[in-house]
């Protein structure tokens, strides 16, 4: 399950719920699930998925909740399961509905490739790869459930 992370805005710091002074009904909620896709192995054919407890960040735009707030987020994080699934419960949304944006953060990891050579007989390197993720959006509204897929790709060499 997701848990409350950050709130920010002007009048909401210090507080034990800031987006509580937005008026959420806490009634009109969403849920996002989704996958985190990461190539480990450039060996294998099969879909591979981000590490387990790899951590995903859900915000939410203040404006996006109150036609009368002025800045700030709502950030919620979880983390990636089994499978590669991961999903935020409760997420608030307002009447008209909301964008979300949705991140994964980096991690690190062993990165399995074809390498035939003499110094690798058995015809496969590893090397440590930094996985990162662009942010994705999705559109939610009122009691929905939006699907989302974070794409790490094949990492960039860790030195």
């Amino acid at each position: 399950m997701a848990t409350l992370v950050l709130s920010l805005g002007l009048n909401g710091c210090g507080k034990e719920d800031p987006a509580a002074e937005l008026n959420v009904d806490r009634n009109k909620v969403a849920t996002v699930s989704g996958i985190a896709h990461a190539t480990l192995d450039g060996i294998s054919i099969v879909k591979q998925y981000a590490p387990q407890g790899t951590k995903v960040f859900l915000k939410v735009e203040y404006t996006e909740l109150s036609s009368g707030a002025s800045t700030g987020v709502y950030l919620l994080e979880t983390t990636v399961g089994a499978s590669g699934k991961f999903e935020f419960q409760n997420v608030p949304v307002s009447n008209n509905g909301a964008t979300v944006t949705i991140t994964g953060d980096e991690f690190v990891h062993s990165y399995t490739m074809p390498n035939p050579s003499l110094e690798f007989p058995n015809g496969t390197k590893n090397e440590m790869r930094k996985y990162h993720t662009s942010s994705v959006y999705a559109s939610i509204n009122v009691g929905s459930t939006a699907f989302v897929t974070l794409e790490y790709g094949t990492g960039s060499l860790f030195e």
